[in-house]
């Protein structure tokens, strides 16, 4: 190549970037348009609490056809007739998202009972919260298959159609987790960062296909939320940095979606924190992560 065709690209590129910019400036003024999710089919892993529930019970009463997946079958038929009592429609299913052949008989069983999925939400996760060396190598491997090896399954399964009809929606829960380092939480982090990787990387592979705009890609990395996953969750600022509330973090995930957010931070400040320091040498946002204090308890069964 040319250096002449070389300066012509990278010019391009630099006017793309300069693009990119100046409308992620305006939306942080003007937000995106809300989408209407009125008859899609939504599914959503670990419905049957927590921020799992909470996001199909709103999106169910945004008019979607929601599908609810869990391993937990007695919880999640509580989510089910919840939503059925707010008279609007919902399908549950029990399977362990861990489990690849589970997996696609439950995509089978979606596709013919229901219909192809629209938006896919891999929810589902698990948190040991213990020092790595206290936990079982059974305990590692479930942490990594749940919160990671699960997205792959489920993207695998329900992919192809969305491919197929030229539409959808892939969102993905990870945690700030993902894109920070935290103390008892080894195996949590892995799994989290690896998730943040995965639609990174699947977001390139759909850019090569040409079909980056029509497949959507969405990753909400929220902080420790109330949900009682997390066992004595400490802050040193819970006015700067506080506990979430689940309620408070659906509402976000929901208009993430209805949005077409890429990525998302909660809170917001924390997303700021870390690229700001990372502006700096790799030492400076270990130190102020540390100073704010932001960590869990590990002694606390």
């Amino acid at each position: 190549m040319r250096p002449t065709e070389v300066l012509f690209e990278f010019i391009v590129v630099l006017l793309q970037t300069i693009g990119v910019v100046l409308v992620s400036v305006f939306r942080t003024i003007i937000p995106e348009p809300l989408k209407s999710v009125k008859g899609k089919v939504v599914l959503v892993t670990g419905a049957a609490g927590g921020l799992g529930r909470l996001v199909a019970q709103k999106l169910a009463l945004l008019g979607a056809k929601v599908v609810l997946v869990d391993v937990d079958e007695v919880r999640n038929e509580e989510t089910l007739q919840s939503i059925v009592q707010m008279q609007c429609k919902a399908h549950a299913y029990t399977c362990d998202v861990s489990n690849e052949v589970q997996v696609e008989d439950l995509a089978a069983r979606v596709f013919r009972e229901v219909g192809p999925v629209d938006i896919l939400l891999n929810n589902a996760g698990v948190l040991p919260g213990k020092p790595l060396l206290e936990e079982s190598p059974g305990m590692i491997r479930k942490t990594l298959e749940v919160n990671t090896l699960a997205h792959m399954w489920m993207i695998r399964s329900f992919l192809p159609t969305m491919l197929d009809r030229g539409e959808g929606q892939i969102v993905a829960i990870s945690s700030v987790a993902g894109i920070l380092g935290c103390a008892y939480l080894v195996d949590y982090c892995a799994s989290k960062h690896a998730v943040v990787g995965i639609m990174s990387a699947l977001r390139e592979e759909l850019a090569e296909m040409g079909r980056e705009e029509q497949i959507k890609l969405t990753v909400v990395c929220p902080s420790t939320m109330n949900t009682g996953l997390v066992q004595k969750p400490r802050t040193r600022f819970p006015s700067f940095l506080p506990i979430l509330d689940v309620e408070h973090v659906s509402d976000i995930v929901v208009k993430s979606i209805l949005r077409d957010k890429r990525m998302v931070v909660i809170p917001t400040v924390a997303h700021a924190i870390y690229k700001v320091a990372n502006l700096f040498p790799p030492q400076v946002p270990l130190l102020l992560q540390r100073f704010l204090g932001y960590t869990l308890d590990p002694n606390v069964k």
